[in-house]
């Protein structure tokens, strides 16, 4: 590999195999040159975490955050391969340990350090990572750790333990970054970036590693080992597609001929209207030619393309300039069939400009499409209110980009410059060729389509935070709750109390969010919890002393291994250990048996950190009661389904459009997102029922804008003889 000459502690070692070093050198080269761009591709995400944040606060957040990499990056990468140098180095000298002697001549009370929130997600995303790196490089890892086994004459070297292998690469970077103080999200983008950046290119790094062993003589034609599968008949299996093509076919039949009676029953409404606003004579005369109105049209057509954005026309600057015509032509009138459709189109493009799910941004810019819209409707109905029509199609696809447009979640005004310019074009250039539409109506969709893809990823990334934030909580307060029913009531002293509220306590979590409460590994922190109390709540009696004498060293053994886990280092599993073995000696000593002799630590042992119990009891918060009043709305919010859009409403600010993203199984809190994708909103059942009630908030109507206008003119005219199949709400 190309780059400055470095020299790494492993190099240094004497008695080392030339296979053993190469393959350190090669790795330690490679993240030479591969971390610093963790470091620049962190940056990146931060900046565009920092460009979608939804407060101030948020964004200086994510600002430090960049702010803090940049400046120490060089010194973290270097940090870095320190590390993964430092654990090749003591992974060749058989991890060798040092007495408790040399560990506390350098170590001191304010260096332990306790797990808190930041460090759990992290340990979490690095299972998560490791899990799935080992899966992927399987046949690699396999062949390398048999390899590095056969160099130091022992059986095969498991992932957990070999120097090279996702995880201990993992931990190291996690090591790296401890004196990072930046907040749990800058974390969780440092590794993702690390992930993409190193993890997922380990596959040609093993294969180098294999072939250097391979080189050297280490195991050249090494056999990987490959399970017998057992040769099964195919099953067949049934085709959901072709079992429903019927049935599809039906419902879409069904749906088509609901929406053509509903068209049938708007026309049949609006003729039953014309009495009322034009007189028996006029509707009598001879009607308009067709021609005649369409060059009516073309010449509004002409004006608003001339007059730029502010210029507008509605129905009734549309009806006066044609009963102007009328006029002119001897008192003629619009034929019946052409009257119904300026009616049906002007009453459409009225609903647009008032329609309260749409931004006044939007009803602005798309009730200017009403001019040529009208014109192609009066050559043929159809070409506008169609289902399939293009003219329709891309007014369907405007109004869904408004569903959820804010001038939050459009800073930079991208979604509302290409609706403008959409909107242009069609005023422009919409001389009844088809393809102008078409092409529109495409690249608006497939503007769309981006955004939603963009947004589902970002909503699944808050779903995942909140989830697992959930789960930490859900986790502790159950960690909480066991801890202090198994000592209420009990003498613990404050040396014990200390170790398990704060120190055993994550551990006890840890294992709750890895493996669940029905797990082995559960139950075995679970014991060694219980082990702890009684070891210093016992009886005093002979029997028990001798029982605690022979449980000490498995006592130890369990807790040097959990703590391990959470991130505790030799030195302070030692400390920890040798004050609670003091602790014991004295317990024994007073029970009058002093045939233990315990080398102890005579200046005592602090053990800081956040009290999970103390904690835990404070994050709960009671629920309010449920009013009789709000048994109807909390009804109506149970029966939403994920992907239904509300509208917030704030006072005299904008109206907050979000999404129902997720429904927590465990607190029942409803998280909303935004159009892209950004967390919006967590509410309670209870809160959601106050603000329907207090009228804070409303259900956005997900049909189409077509549909939708098309419905609340039947509604307008027909009055209470709402047509069949119209929304409920």
């Amino acid at each position: 590999m190309v780059g400055v000459k470095r020299h790494y502690a492993v190099e240094a070692l004497s008695g080392v195999h030339p296979a053993y070093r190469d393959c350190a050198r090669f790795v330690l080269e490679y993240l030479d040159q591969k971390v610093p761009g963790v470091f620049a591709d962190t940056c990146d995400r931060l900046f565009e975490m920092a460009s979608e944040a939804r407060s101030d606060v948020e964004q200086s957040r994510y600002f430090e955050g960049k702010r803090e990499i940049e400046q120490r990056k060089s010194r973290l990468a270097h940090l870095y391969v320190e590390r993964v140098d430092a654990s090749l180095k003591d992974f060749f000298s058989h991890r060798r340990k040092s007495t408790a002697e040399d560990n506390f001549a350098a170590f001191k009370e304010d260096d332990l350090r306790i797990l808190d929130d930041r460090d759990l997600t992290v340990t979490l995303a690095i299972d998560s990572i490791v899990e799935t790196a080992d899966i992927r490089f399987t046949r690699e890892l396999y062949g390398l750790g048999v390899r590095i086994g056969s160099i130091f004459e022992t059986s095969p070297i498991p992932n957990d333990l070999n120097p090279l292998a996702p995880r201990a690469l993992c931990e190291a970077f996690r090591d790296a970054l401890l004196g990072l103080e930046s907040e749990v999200e800058v974390h969780q983008a440092l590794f993702k970036s690390f992930e993409k950046n190193v993890v997922r290119n380990l596959d040609e790094i093993y294969g180098a590693l294999n072939q250097i062993l391979v080189e050297a003589g280490v195991i050249p034609d090494l056999k990987t080992l490959r399970r017998k599968e057992k040769v099964r008949r195919p099953v067949p299996v049934p085709n959901p597609e072709q079992d429903q093509r019927d049935t599809s076919d039906v419902v879409i039949d069904a749906a088509a001929a609901i929406e053509r009676r509903l068209m049938e029953q708007v026309r049949k409404l609006i003729s039953q209207q014309r009495p009322a606003s034009w007189s028996a004579g006029q509707a009598a005369a001879p009607p308009i030619p067709t021609n005649t109105v369409m060059e009516v049209l073309s010449s509004l057509q002409s004006e608003l393309a001339s007059g730029g954005a502010a210029r507008d026309v509605g129905a009734d600057d549309i009806k006066s300039q044609l009963m102007e015509v009328a006029q002119r032509e001897g008192g003629r009138a619009l034929g019946p069939g052409d009257e119904n459709t300026v009616d049906m189109v002007g009453m459409m493009f009225d609903f647009v400009r008032a329609d309260r799910q749409l931004p006044a941004q939007f009803q602005q810019a798309l009730h200017r499409l009403q001019v040529p819209f009208l014109r192609a409707a009066l050559k043929n109905p159809e070409a506008v209110l169609a289902p399939k029509a293009p003219a329709r199609e891309l007014l369907e696809v405007l109004g869904q980009l408004g569903m959820g447009w804010t001038t939050q979640t459009d800073r930079k005004g991208e979604t509302l410059g290409r609706v403008n310019a959409a909107v242009e074009k069609v005023i422009s250039e919409y001389w009844d060729d088809q393809q102008v539409l078409e092409k529109l109506r495409d690249d608006l969709k497939s503007f769309h389509t981006r955004q939603q893809t963009l947004a589902e990823k970002r909503a699944e990334r808050v779903r995942q935070q909140v989830k697992g934030k959930e789960q930490l909580q859900f986790a502790r307060q159950n960690v909480a709750r066991l801890l202090q029913r198994r000592v209420r009531n009990k003498p613990v002293p404050q040396l014990v109390s200390n170790l398990l509220n704060r120190a055993w306590a994550h551990v006890m979590v840890l294992t709750v969010l890895r493996h669940g409460m029905q797990s082995e590994q559960w139950r075995r922190v679970v014991a060694t919890a219980d082990e702890l109390i009684w070891s210093v709540t016992f009886d005093k009696s002979e029997k028990a002393v001798k029982r605690l004498r022979t449980r000490i060293p498995v006592l130890a053994k369990a807790l040097r291994s959990g703590l391990k886990q959470v991130g505790y280092q030799d030195a302070e599993i030692q400390k920890v250990l040798i004050n609670l073995k003091q602790l014991y000696v004295s317990m024994i000593r007073e029970s009058g048996s002093d045939k233990i002799v315990i080398e102890a630590d005579e200046t005592g042992l602090t053990i800081r950190g956040e009290n999970i119990v103390e904690q835990a009891v404070l994050d709960e918060t009671p629920v309010a009661a449920s009013e009789g009043e709000l048994t109807e709305f909390f009804d109506t919010v149970r029966n939403w389904n994920t992907g239904q859009w509300v509208l917030f409403k704030r006072d005299e600010n904008e109206p907050m459009r979000a999404k129902l993203s997720w429904i927590s199984p465990i607190t029942g809190h409803y998280l909303f997102v935004d159009q892209r994708g950004v967390k919006a909103a967590e509410k309670s059942l209870q809160e959601l029922a106050e603000d329907l009630l207090a009228e804070r908030l409303e259900l956005m109507d997900e049909s189409s804008l077509v549909t939708r206008a098309m419905h609340s003119i039947a509604s307008n005219l027909g009055g209470k003889n709402k047509p069949e199949g119209a929304p409920l709400h």
